[in-house]
């Protein structure tokens, strides 16, 4: 009877438990880019997680519980300054990733030579698929299994990842590019809102959205507060860094999501 009881004041004090922040991190891995016609295009990996907390950090720190795992072929025209997604590269077992990525191109066809593998290094699976872009028509073509010969670009004819990352410096609406919106985790009431803001809880990338919706929906009285209650500079630079960016034509901002396709892995 004892361990009946114990076992159940256990169940109950692990259902109360929280394992895990109840703030996603946003994180985006970029890819060396191509330039063709004033445009560039580059592979990214859009990932959102919360990290462990508590008990779930035993015994060596824990393991992040991903929320949202997917990798796109991203387009940036500079002329326009429009960032937008291209295709998504859907991953059809959760346990493969993409491991590494190869470019070239060829006239108006920008090739993208993934190699994927298992996360699970007892089991020895990988491959390489090949994903031919035609940029005028924004059609790809996917040769899985890919055997055949493939001359990648140089490092320095490629875009460097530092370049690429500067477009996702401030973000304020992801679905707007084609990303899964990272707000769709949270509830989305002011005080909520504010301590994400306050506590610094997630990351930068995440506050900075949290941030344009704040603004977008024009709460500026919960904006104000926010400023009231703040004592940390670095917030104070981040709101009007935010603030100052939605205020002005910049890249980020301004986004599309036209084309959008998928193809599989």
């Amino acid at each position: 009877m004892k361990k009946v009881i114990y076992s159940l004041f256990l169940a109950l004090f692990l259902i109360s438990c929280n394992f895990y922040t109840k703030t996603p991190v946003i994180s985006i891995e970029t890819s060396q880019g191509v330039t063709i016609k004033n445009n560039l295009y580059f592979m990214i990996n859009y990932k959102l997680f919360v990290r462990p907390i508590g008990i779930a950090t035993i015994p060596d720190g824990g393991k992040s519980k991903i929320l949202n795992n997917e990798y796109f072929i991203m387009e940036y025209q500079k002329n326009e300054k429009l960032l937008k997604t291209v295709s998504s590269i859907i991953v059809k077992k959760k346990d493969l990733m993409i491991s590494s990525l190869k470019l070239s191109k060829e006239g108006n066809i920008i090739n993208f030579l993934v190699s994927y593998s298992v996360q699970d290094p007892s089991r020895s699976i990988w491959g390489e698929n090949l994903y031919k872009l035609n940029i005028e028509n924004r059609n790809i073509k996917i040769i899985p299994n890919y055997k055949g010969d493939f001359n990648p670009m140089k490092k320095s004819e490629l875009i460097k990842r530092r370049e690429i990352n500067k477009l996702f410096n401030y973000v304020f609406d992801y679905p707007k590019i084609g990303l899964k919106d990272p707000l769709d985790y949270i509830k989305k009431d002011d005080k909520t809102l504010k301590n994400i803001i306050l506590k610094k809880q997630g990351n930068e990338k995440f506050r900075i959205a949290v941030l344009g919706y704040i603004i977008s929906k024009k709460k500026f009285k919960l904006l104000d507060e926010i400023k009231e209650e703040n004592s940390d500079e670095q917030t104070k630079q981040l709101i009007e860094k935010v603030f100052q960016v939605m205020n002005r034509d910049y890249a980020p901002s301004k986004v599309s999501k036209i084309g959008h396709s998928s193809v599989g892995l």
